[in-house]
């Protein structure tokens, strides 16, 4: 592959690392949501 096209595809990697990275905390945020909301039912 060229440069150019090198280039292209380093920027969709970033993308995607990005996006999978926001969906993880989205997943780890409403993990921790929901096992807070579990503690103060069973009080």
């Amino acid at each position: 592959m060229s440069r150019p096209e090198d280039e292209v595809v380093r920027a969709r990697q970033r993308k995607a690392a990005r996006v999978t990275a926001m969906l993880l905390f989205a997943f780890i945020a409403l993990t921790f949501f929901v096992t807070i909301a579990k503690m103060t039912v069973n009080q």
